[in-house]
């Protein structure tokens, strides 16, 4: 099997990994503003996202900084798709930041149910 078939084969299921972490991101944003704890985003998706935001936030901004000037290659698509995933891991870790302090009592008030409203 030579690269281009191996890379057409293992590229999409990677990315289907990382568009499913960053659409949880979403939507347990999405959610959260009708104080909604769903999906709940768990530890190991909080870490990923973390990790997969700082690596692409680094890559974004050194890739144009260190590298030589490149006719055929295309810098300004790697640095753009490094900042779009750098934002979806963020999300990731907002959401979490965001369903902890759903979840945190504040006096005086009820706890927010963790249910999808029906």
């Amino acid at each position: 099997m030579d690269f281009e078939t191996w890379r057409v084969i293992t590229w999409p299921l990677v990315g289907i990994l990382f568009w499913w972490i960053g659409g949880r991101g979403v939507d347990a944003l999405i959610l959260a503003r009708g104080r909604v704890i769903r999906p709940r985003i768990t530890w190991s998706e909080t870490i990923a996202g973390a990790a997969l935001c700082a690596f692409c936030a680094v890559a974004a901004i050194c890739m144009p900084l260190f590298s030589g000037p490149d006719e055929d290659f295309p810098m300004r698509l790697f640095v753009a798709s490094f900042a779009m995933w750098s934002v979806l891991g963020g999300i990731v870790v907002i959401a979490r930041v965001v369903q902890w302090r759903l979840r945190k009592p504040i006096s005086g008030t009820q706890e927010v149910s963790p249910a999808v409203p029906a």
